[in-house]
């Protein structure tokens, strides 16, 4: 019988279980980082979504700070209407907001 090759993790160097990415190793979608044992995979994957929830985060900001400029040059409203409008937009935004650290700690080594 011959040896089964034995796979690494990445991150910790620990053994992975698998051998290779023919036998559903752990690796990015992009396949360029990897492989994970599980411990360190549920870290990657604990960190992909928060970096998604900042991500998405960033755009609704981008968009509410680009409303905002837009108002500036709205001749049609009196500055009062204008800082009504950038308050209202700015409440909207805040709203999808959620606390910037992340809820959980991922595994520690």
């Amino acid at each position: 019988m011959g040896t089964r090759p034995r796979e690494y993790c990445c991150a910790c160097d620990a053994p992975t279980g698998r051998a290779g990415q023919g036998e559903d190793s752990l690796h990015t979608d992009s396949g360029d980082l990897g492989p994970y044992c599980e411990d360190c995979w549920g870290d990657v994957e604990f960190w992909r979504g928060y970096a998604d929830k900042l991500r998405n985060q960033t755009e609704v900001l981008l968009a509410a700070l680009k409303n905002m400029g837009a108002l500036h040059f709205r001749y049609d409203l009196t500055q009062q209407e204008r800082e009504e409008k950038c308050g209202e937009i700015a409440r909207a935004a805040g709203s999808v907001f959620e606390p910037v650290e992340p809820a959980i700690e991922p595994a520690k080594k």
